[in-house]
């Protein structure tokens, strides 16, 4: 019998520029006409500060986001997985599509905490001038961001096209609720707290 193949995922490029988009429409509200030239000069004069901020980042504090918030996650990836077992268990291995637990390949899954968080502190640092709130309250809507974006589309392909374990989807979603909203509470509290390195220099 032919194996399933694992659902296309929403790629994180995308992701990144509808955060970009979004912060940068929050930034200057009354440019959301596009064919209005001031405001797409205004868009692209962000878009380079935004390149800058990134060439002059924040590095101590992207290495110390990116550190913990893989522990993080590797942390919340058992705790999700301890209580789907518990629930509604099932084997990884089993789902259609998966490589055998002996394929070299089957390591990069492993390191898959580590890519994610990677990805999310790059994602946060961009977008975090446009979270409001405390640094508890900016760390909520950054992680139902990512639950919204990650988790949710996802789930909506595998649940629509694939015929998959319920506690494979189970696991996703406590993983989700879980593991995003500390991660956003964490990078927030790192990056507004922190006291060993002082924020970029803005270009006029």
């Amino acid at each position: 019998m032919e194996r399933q193949r694992s659902p296309t995922v929403v790629p994180g490029f995308m992701v990144l520029l509808i955060l970009i988009l979004n912060a940068l429409l929050a930034r200057y509200p009354n440019c959301r006409d596009y064919v209005h030239t001031p405001c797409v000069s205004h868009l692209l004069g962000r878009i380079i500060k935004t390149g800058y901020l990134v060439v002059h980042m924040e590095w101590k504090k992207f290495i110390i986001s990116w550190v913990l918030g893989s522990v993080l996650l590797y942390s919340t990836l058992f705790l999700a997985s301890a209580i789907t077992m518990a629930i509604a268990p099932f084997n990884i291995f089993d789902v259609g599509g998966m490589r055998t637990a002996t394929d070299p390949v089957m390591m990069f899954y492993y390191l898959y905490p580590v890519i994610l968080s990677l990805i999310t502190t790059f994602v946060f640092s961009v977008v975090r001038g446009a979270l409001q709130g405390s640094y508890v309250e900016k760390g909520l809507m950054f992680g139902l961001l990512m639950f919204l974006l990650l988790t949710v589309t996802s789930g909506f392909i595998i649940i629509t096209t694939m015929q998959y374990p319920v506690g494979f989807s189970i696991n996703m979603i406590l993983n989700g609720l879980i593991s995003y909203p500390l991660l956003g509470i964490l990078y927030t509290f790192i990056w507004e707290r922190c006291p060993y390195c002082a924020p970029p220099r803005d270009p006029a």
